[in-house]
């Protein structure tokens, strides 16, 4: 669907991916671009707000922390923090949600003591995941349909 949008608007292309530029990156044939992350996080935090709705019934009392995992860092420290974390969410187990267009977007929940990570994947590749606090409802597990 995005890239319908970019194929009908290069005016939005440009507008998103402004200093697009095609790079090899371990052996693969990526793209480095600059990502305005307030503006990913406006879109994703409400995704992650209707998919809570969805599972629990209720709204998101929380506060998400949005973590693209798909992209990366300029920086070389903040690169390797960057993929030190990558590594550490990497491990987490998520309980995979069913979804009616699994090619476009499918998601998983990974609920621990006092806390929620969704994990969304959207063109089976680009991994965005969000994390907050459990809210008292989620302590008390999904309802019941």
């Amino acid at each position: 669907m995005a890239k319908r949008s970019f194929d009908r608007s290069s005016a939005l292309f440009h507008q998103t991916f402004g200093d697009f530029e095609i790079v090899h990156f371990n052996g693969e044939e990526t793209a480095k671009f600059t990502v305005d992350l307030d503006r990913m996080k406006s879109v994703m935090v409400p995704i992650a707000n209707a998919i809570y709705f969805k599972d629990y019934g209720e709204s998101y009392r929380g506060q998400w922390n949005v973590f693209i995992a798909s992209l990366g860092s300029r920086d070389e420290n903040a690169a390797q923090s960057w993929q030190n974390f990558c590594d550490l969410l990497a491990t987490l187990q998520f309980d995979a949600k069913p979804v009616p267009q699994p090619a476009i977007f499918t998601y998983g929940v990974h609920e621990m003591a006092d806390g929620l990570v969704l994990e969304f994947v959207f063109y089976g590749a680009f991994k965005v995941r969000c994390f907050g606090p459990k809210t008292p409802s989620v302590l008390a597990g999904p309802p019941i349909l």
